[in-house]
């Protein structure tokens, strides 16, 4: 669980410099788009493995 919130982190460390970076740039703003998918992926796995944990204590 400690990779996918490393991952997380670093993802949303990213997506902040980039936003921050000027838009004009087509390859950035679609690099941003794509790190803003990977991120709500993440999200996505987290909650399912908190769930699996969750289920696990019980």
């Amino acid at each position: 669980m400690n990779s996918i919130l490393e991952k997380e982190k670093k993802l949303n460390l990213a997506l902040t410099k980039l936003k921050n970076l000027n838009l004009e740039n087509p390859d950035i703003k679609k690099n941003i788009e794509m790190l803003g998918e990977q991120k709500n992926q993440l999200e996505i796995e987290k909650s399912e493995i908190e769930k699996k944990i969750q289920n696990f204590s019980v």
